[in-house]
């Protein structure tokens, strides 16, 4: 990782101010659970900022970031600018994030993290103070701003380097992309937007379970890390069902049956047949919990044959499917 490129810019409607910004890429550099898409208010103590199963999630789904750093030189004293100025400064900063000169997308930015599909997005400016280690407060903003094709999907924060003012913003926040199906106006399409995000609570689970089945599976916990794998999945097949609004599977489905339902129902390709392979590593899984049952760790395979989970090495391909299904189910909802 390390400079990308640098560049120096001003906006049609204000030439005078000079944005000089040097671009890199880098893992995530603090915890992000202030930009999520659920409203939270700040509470008192500086851990209690920071949500861990949501940090988790968001340290899985985007583990680097596009960071710009650098300069914005001002034609009028600092103390001066109004609340509209700071939040044009702000917005045009952004602009320079997403696009390069003459309005094309940043390149920076990969193709599969722009939307395919119209939604919202939580976006708020914030007069934040920093704690005592650092963390960022949260803001308790339900105000949801609509999205465009194209537009990042992820969460992003840009902040001036300004002294705290309850008054002035020097910050601004936006959330990751909900995705809208049949979108209307933000009014219409509020009680979607909320049984949408409540859904997304429980979609966290499936992060945490598979961080727990990693971490189980290293420690040669081999039977508890199946059981959790296999619980990340279900809980991204929910989240798949309540985004969508999808009734729960019929009675007697094979478990890959079940994902094939879920994604047909939600009008999205199907696994099987983009990753056969993998498809039958989830359905294996599914059958290694479930014998669980019988005191034992194995699955019967579409041959026939009974496999016996006796280590770390039998466990791995399975906790590695699951983990890549849960990040492809992540990307298309």
């Amino acid at each position: 990782m390390g400079p990308l490129t640098s560049v120096r810019a001003s906006s049609r409607e204000d030439p005078d101010t000079v944005y000089e910004l040097t671009f890199s890429l880098e893992n995530k550099p603090f915890p992000m659970t202030f930009a999520q898409l659920l409203p939270h208010g700040s509470t008192i103590g500086a851990f209690e900022y920071i949500d861990e199963e949501v940090d988790r999630y968001f340290e899985s789904r985007w583990p680097v970031c596009l960071a710009a750093r650098g300069n914005v030189s001002v034609p009028c004293a600092v103390a001066s600018l109004s609340e509209d100025d700071l939040a044009d400064i702000l917005l045009f900063a952004r602009v320079l994030l997403w696009e390069i000169p003459g309005e094309q997308p940043n390149p920076d930015i990969p193709p599969d993290q722009r939307a395919t599909r119209l939604g919202y997005r939580r976006q708020f400016l914030h007069s934040q103070m920093l704690d005592i280690v650092g963390n960022r407060r949260h803001r308790n903003v339900a105000y949801f701003s609509e999205t465009e094709l194209g537009d990042p999907i992820g969460p992003g924060v840009i902040t001036l380097d300004l002294p705290f003012s309850d008054t002035q913003p020097n910050e601004l926040v936006w959330s990751p992309i909900l995705r809208m199906e049949n979108r209307r106006d933000r009014d219409l399409d509020m009680p979607r937007i909320l049984a949408a995000i409540d859904a997304i609570k429980r979609h966290y689970n499936s992060y945490t379970e598979l961080g727990d089945a990693r971490r189980l599976l290293g420690a040669g916990e081999v039977r508890a890390s199946i059981r959790s794998a296999a619980s990340s999945v279900d809980a991204s097949l929910l989240y798949l069902r309540q985004a969508n609004s999808i009734a729960a599977p019929p009675r007697g489905l094979m478990f890959d049956e079940k994902v094939e339902h879920a994604l047909r129902s939600a009008g999205l390709p199907s696994y099987t047949e983009l990753e056969p392979a993998k498809a039958r590593l989830l359905l294996y899984l599914y059958r290694a919990r479930n014998s669980m049952h019988e005191g034992d760790c194995y699955y019967i395979d579409l041959n026939g044959q009974r496999n016996v989970i006796r280590g770390p090495q039998d466990a791995q391909p399975l906790i590695d499917a699951a983990g890549e299904f849960v990040l492809w189910v992540d990307s298309l909802v």
